[in-house]
């Protein structure tokens, strides 16, 4: 009874030390893989509403032999490509723009990223490295006194966030006054930056002018091929502290008709006025009820209907 009651133990600690080895040896091959394909449609779906900002998907793990076709990521508005960006990646994989087989086992770190080219998502799977990426900071005032001047600067510190090198980055500041009908652009400038290494950083500095006071805003942008996009708003307030000897003077005894308004337009003028808000201001407090609508620093306009189709 003791030598059979053996013998069992010894057969099941041989056969536990067999199923370990088919396990251990096959058993990947048997257990459930990821849906790689799944993994990397969420992540491609993820980027296209993170517009020109890397999207990590982290490490994702490619198994031997697998193809993957843009195509099966692609839609109507959405067009998808692959991009090693890494030796490892090259060294494993084999394919083109579009298609991509893996030649042994690969976990590897994976990023999407998207952009809008005439209505179109373009949209770019990265294997082995974060892509270059533009990133922003601003510094400038938030308050602008005219008394003191209209002159002032903006810094913008481009920052390439990824572990590549981007190409040509563009900078672009423009300076709007905000109104009740829209922006009105007042200022803008352009600066280039050829490239940047991975963590690099380079600044510009604007010098813009106000033309009138009122609330404005500074639109900022980094942009650059293949290395994303960022952008940012700041809010200025522009004012004048100093006293104003704007007034309004005369106007033209006629009307002119606006085609593509339909209205009539009448000239009004003013004197030492700064700016054009400030002489539309003035004639707004003279003609209380009437339409002013903003000119230069010397001329506002009266907008009136047409009688029987006509300007008097």
């Amino acid at each position: 009874m003791a030598s059979n009651a053996f013998n069992v133990i010894v057969v099941a600690i041989v056969a536990a030390a067999l199923i370990s080895i088919i396990i251990l040896e096959f058993g990947p091959q048997f257990l459930a893989k990821p849906d790689v394909e799944a993994e990397i449609a969420r992540g491609i779906d993820f980027a296209e509403l993170n517009v020109e900002k890397t999207n990590s998907l982290g490490t994702v793990l490619f198994s031997k032999g697998l193809s993957l076709n843009a195509s099966n990521f692609d839609s109507k508005g959405r067009t998808v490509s692959f991009k090693c960006n890494s030796s490892e990646c090259d060294y494993r994989t084999k394919g083109t723009a579009r298609t991509i087989s893996f030649e042994s086992d690969l976990g590897i770190k994976t990023f999407a990223r998207c952009n809008y080219d005439y209505g179109l998502s373009v949209c770019t799977l990265y294997l082995g490295k974060s892509p270059a990426q533009a990133t922003l900071e601003v510094q400038g005032a938030s308050e602008i006194d005219l008394s003191k001047g209209n002159a002032f600067e903006v810094q913008a510190k481009a920052t390439n966030s990824g572990e590549t090198d981007s190409g040509e980055i563009v900078i672009s500041v423009r300076f709007y006054r905000e109104l009740d009908s829209g922006n009105e652009l007042e200022d803008s400038g352009i600066e280039r930056i050829l490239t940047l290494k991975a963590g690099e950083t380079a600044t510009k500095t604007f010098f813009l002018k106000a033309g009138s006071a009122g609330n404005h805003k500074i639109v900022i942008t980094a942009e650059g091929k293949d290395a994303g996009k960022d952008k940012i708003e700041k809010a200025v307030y522009v004012n004048n502290s100093a006293p104003s000897n704007c007034s309004a003077g005369n106007s033209d005894s006629y009307s002119i008709l606006d085609q593509e308004s339909g209205k009539c337009r009448t000239r009004l003028y003013c004197s030492n006025c700064g700016y054009g808000l400030e002489c539309s201001q003035a004639w707004q407090a003279k003609l209380l009820n009437a339409a002013i609508e903003v000119g230069d620093k010397s001329t506002a306009y009266k907008i009136t209907s047409t009688a029987n189709g006509a300007c008097t």
